[in-house]
């Protein structure tokens, strides 16, 4: 079951990472983004 383990670590981390970036007020470079 160890190859379960990277599988919850990432998950966990996007998880983690989306709650973040939700709490961020979203830059306005993004209308201003590269080409």
């Amino acid at each position: 079951m160890a190859g379960m383990l990277p599988i919850a670590i990432v998950t966990a981390g996007v998880l983690i990472y989306a709650l973040r970036w939700h709490q961020t007020p979203v830059p306005r470079r993004r209308q201003v983004g590269p080409r």
